[in-house]
């Protein structure tokens, strides 16, 4: 496990990993995709050192991030990907559920971050 007081590449927010079936997947938020290709640009000869195979990250617009629910213990990430299902219906959606009300601090999860995707959306909580 990564040290948690190590410091955070310059434009991380947040980043959570967690392996399944010998696939490890990696979710995070970032100031810009600049930031991250910053990142890329350092570790991508350090990765490839270590023989993991090369990947291509899927990039997506933030619409709606949750940093801090009422969920106290992150050890589980949910990724749901709903195809057809916008921006637009997720915001009516949301405006009727007492966990996105205000800050968002009564959500269940740890955080919850909601992305577009190119053909619906894809929701990480914590």
């Amino acid at each position: 496990m990564r040290d948690p007081d190590a410091e955070a590449p310059e434009g991380l927010i947040w980043h959570v990993a967690g392996e399944s079936d010998g696939k490890l997947t990696i979710v995070d938020a970032w100031e810009s995709p600049e930031a991250f290709q910053r990142l890329m640009e350092k570790a991508a000869p350090e990765i490839e050192k270590t023989g993991a195979p090369a990947v291509q990250p899927r990039i997506l617009p933030l619409h709606n991030h949750i940093p801090q629910g009422k969920g106290t213990r992150p050890n589980v990430i949910a990724i749901i990907e709903a195809e057809g299902f916008g921006p637009d219906a997720y915001d009516a959606v949301t405006s009727k559920m007492p966990a996105h009300e205000g800050d968002g601090s009564n959500h269940p999860a740890v955080s919850h971050a909601a992305a577009v995707a190119e053909n619906g959306m894809v929701f990480v909580d914590v």
